[in-house]
């Protein structure tokens, strides 16, 4: 499968995605997924927890959107975690985002 880094708005490397799963990049721990066919990452309890943005960006609506929780899946085995990358420049976060330190 492949792996998708995911990066705060500071380049921090704070997560990475394995298909629709999403791992804490320094603890390797399932932290959330994407239920959806969109860029809506929900946390292990089913909630919103941040938005992909840019294929890349994680960053956190001011507004969540207003969608019924899914049922948490059995959380998956981690992967083996991919070597760290060289952090991007940070862009411009879109109006009505916030920056995200780390899934929650």
């Amino acid at each position: 499968m492949t792996v998708s880094h995911l990066f705060n708005l500071r380049s921090q490397w704070v997560a990475y995605r394995v298909g629709n799963d999403v791992f804490d990049a320094s603890t390797n721990r399932w932290v959330g997924w994407l239920p959806w066919d969109d860029d809506l990452i929900v946390n292990t309890r089913g909630a919103y927890a941040a938005t992909v943005w840019r294929g890349r960006w994680i960053v956190k609506s001011s507004k969540p959107p207003l969608r019924v929780p899914p049922i948490p899946p059995i959380p998956p085995i981690p992967p083996i975690p991919p070597i760290p990358p060289i952090p991007p420049i940070p862009p411009i976060p879109p109006i009505g985002f916030e920056f995200v330190e780390r899934i929650q």
